[in-house]
């Protein structure tokens, strides 16, 4: 079984925020169970879906730099199952993935 290569290109200039969109789409189509929680996961602006917080890098550009997935204590519908895909290395400004056991 080979494992999954880092995506090349680059992300950086006017097209940033459209990288961030294209990792977490594929997360997003990669889960399995709990799918319905990403449903607002549509669309080219990401700092408008649940459980992301964007802010402004260098003072202009918008990128993901949070994603807050901890469910623990919520109802068993609050359970997401999938792989982590190589996309996600896309993701270069986000500093905290929060995520419940």
């Amino acid at each position: 079984m080979q494992s999954p290569s880092v995506p090349q290109g680059s992300c950086d200039g006017a097209e940033e925020l459209q990288c961030d969109v294209e990792a977490l789409s594929s997360f997003k189509n990669s889960v399995t169970r709990g799918d319905n929680l990403l449903s607002t996961w549509t669309g080219n602006n990401p700092c408008r879906w649940r459980y992301v917080t964007c802010t402004k890098i260098d003072g202009e550009n918008l990128r993901v730099v949070e994603l807050d997935m901890d469910f623990e204590g919520e109802r068993e519908e609050f359970t997401l199952s999938g792989v982590m895909v190589p996309e996600f290395s896309k993701l270069r400004y986000v500093s905290e993935f929060k995520t419940s056991a």
